[in-house]
């Protein structure tokens, strides 16, 4: 099955939505873990030589009836109980969408069937310059974090490598 993810937020986990083929679901956990095959400190970015996908997966509950057991396992700090009520799922193939409103940026990765792979950040291809993306978003352990590398200016010898924080 192809997956169509979107995680909106405005900053907050109360204005956090999880659309998943257009629909709204509870997600507990995104994971992704990409980067090139060409980036290490000596190369530039870019997937001429292709990705690495190290993790790819949302976490969901395994039913919609104990997100209430979910979340009074978390107040309690059972956070290992709380993680056996979820199951994982595949992000990928297909794509996933990462928005921020607060400092409007939008973070999109497409990785087909095919293994066809691109990057869009703010609707601009970034694909030739991709180097590293680490997105942990966990409800469960209240960690946000959405990290992208680029390589941002190339030189005859040399290049400049750009972290952007999405979240």
């Amino acid at each position: 099955m192809i997956s169509n993810i979107v995680f909106q937020t405005s900053g907050s986990w109360e204005t956090s939505t999880v659309l998943h083929m257009n629909q709204q679901i509870d997600c507990m956990a995104i994971r992704l873990n990409i980067s090139s095959n060409s980036f290490d400190e000596d190369e530039i970015g870019g997937i001429e030589d292709g990705i690495v996908v190290d993790d790819a997966m949302m976490l969901v509950p395994s039913n919609i009836n104990v997100i209430d057991n979910i979340n009074d396992l978390i107040d309690q700090g059972n956070i290992d109980g709380a993680y056996t009520l979820c199951n994982e799922m595949d992000i990928f193939p297909g794509s996933i969408v990462i928005a921020n409103s607060v400092n409007n940026q939008e973070l999109r990765v497409c990785y087909d069937e095919f293994e066809n792979f691109s990057v869009f950040l703010d609707d601009i291809d970034v694909t030739n310059d991709f180097c590293d993306l680490e997105v942990e978003i966990n409800y469960i352990e209240n960690i946000v974090s959405t990290q992208l590398t680029l390589t941002t200016q190339r030189h005859m010898f040399s290049h400049l490598n750009e972290n952007i924080t999405i979240l």
